[in-house]
């Protein structure tokens, strides 16, 4: 009985996951956001997705990745610190994010924290950076960003 319930217990430990979002907005109100999870609480990287929206809506990108991935996230005085940099055939994502983790604010989803970072109130967390690298036949082409939101999702 006791080899059942610490295999039980392996078993679920194994399932968990790890996340977060991140959120940017261009100055013409088109909205990036960067999607992490790994395997395990803290384990290996899982994947990533990229997606960038028109401001109203129109889905301009949507990317994925699974592999050439660098990853890092944890938590300090209530901070998050989130650093990724993946790479597919058509985009890089290169994310630095030392600031306010709004999980400790109770947001958990990605409607909240998009009217978080349009919030006009809100203090925002200087020095960090989200660069976006696309490549496509009229040539490379570079988004960056400095307004960045996140929140960090233990256990998901």
């Amino acid at each position: 009985m006791k080899k059942i319930a610490i295999a039980t217990a392996m078993l679920s430990v194994s399932l968990a996951q790890a996340g977060s979002l991140c959120m940017a907005e261009t100055y013409s109100g088109k909205l990036a956001t960067v999607s992490m999870n790994t395997s395990g609480v803290y384990g290996s990287f899982n994947q990533a997705a990229f997606t960038f929206k028109d401001k109203d809506g129109t889905l301009l990108m949507n990317e994925t990745y699974k592999s050439n991935a660098q990853f890092a996230e944890t938590m300090r005085s209530n901070q998050a610190m989130i650093v990724l940099s993946v790479l597919n055939e058509n985009t890089d994502v290169h994310l630095n994010y030392l600031g306010t983790d709004y999980s400790e604010q109770g947001i958990w989803d990605a409607a909240s924290l998009e009217k978080v970072l349009k919030d006009p109130t809100r203090v925002k967390d200087a020095g960090n950076s989200l660069l976006i690298y696309s490549y496509s036949e009229e040539g490379p082409s570079k988004l960056e960003f400095k307004d960045i939101v996140c929140y960090l999702d233990h256990d998901v």
